[in-house]
């Protein structure tokens, strides 16, 4: 589900100004974005619409982003989505915490932009491939 060579985005975020940030950055590169507000949005969102890439904040209301990442890699449909992890931990046992729940990768806040846009760059080749190896 990539229209026009665009990924369809979850920005799962807590924080309105830090949603508002991932979204001017993330519009102004093109991609498709929908939000979620806490963790169970993010999984209600998960599960009723197609996603290339979910941006799961780790700290949020209801249920966290580690508990919601566990929830979302349950479902069959949604094991291999990639789902990278957002944190204002930058200490080794907060990645390992991400990467054990199921997250792709894992990012500390503040957000380093241009390493995030690689890591959907390279998300958005992996896909095409994936694409192109199928047809």
């Amino acid at each position: 589900p990539v229209p026009k060579g665009k990924l369809r985005i979850l920005i799962a975020e807590d924080n309105a100004p830090n949603r508002m940030v991932a979204i001017a950055l993330l519009k102004s590169a093109g991609y498709i974005l929908d939000t979620a507000e806490d963790g169970v949005e993010a999984v209600e969102k998960a599960v009723s619409q197609p996603f290339d890439v979910i941006l799961m904040d780790v700290q949020m209301p209801r249920i966290d982003g580690i508990e919601a990442t566990r929830r979302i890699r349950g479902i069959d449909l949604l094991r291999d989505i990639p789902i990278i992890g957002l944190s204002a931990g930058a200490m080794k046992k907060d990645r390992d915490n991400c990467i054990q729940a199921g997250m792709s990768d894992y990012l500390s806040k503040p957000i380093d932009w241009d390493q995030l846009l690689s890591l959907l760059s390279d998300i958005e080749k992996a896909i095409k491939n994936a694409a192109s190896n199928a047809a």
